[in-house]
């Protein structure tokens, strides 16, 4: 289990580094702000990787809504949640854990 969980940080590290070398010096838009102190809405504010914050649909963590991270993510014995430890397993992987990986996790 543990393994499972470096091997993905370790993969992910590894995407992200080669994006910033490839890109480093690429200029991505003009901030006024104004358009700051407005709340940056419709903005590229930051690069993200495990969670995105749409003005619209809301927050998503890695690519999935809150709504479909309640539905799969594993919950306690007669709970309706998300384990906590389901949903950073979830930021650091990509994936949604099994019910065994959370518990081990």
């Amino acid at each position: 289990m543990r393994n499972k969980v470096e091997e993905a940080i370790v993969e992910r590290q590894k995407v992200f580094k080669d994006f910033k070398k490839q890109h480093d010096k690429t200029k991505v838009g003009d901030i006024t702000v104004g358009s700051v102190v407005g709340g940056m809405r419709g903005m590229l504010g930051m690069l993200y990787e495990t969670s995105k914050l749409h003005n619209i649909k809301g927050i998503h963590y890695r690519g999935h809504d809150l709504f479909e991270v309640r539905r799969r993510a594993p919950t306690a014995p007669g709970g309706t949640q998300p384990l906590p430890e389901a949903v950073l397993w979830l930021l650091l992987t990509g994936q949604f854990p099994s019910t065994k990986e959370c518990n081990e996790f």
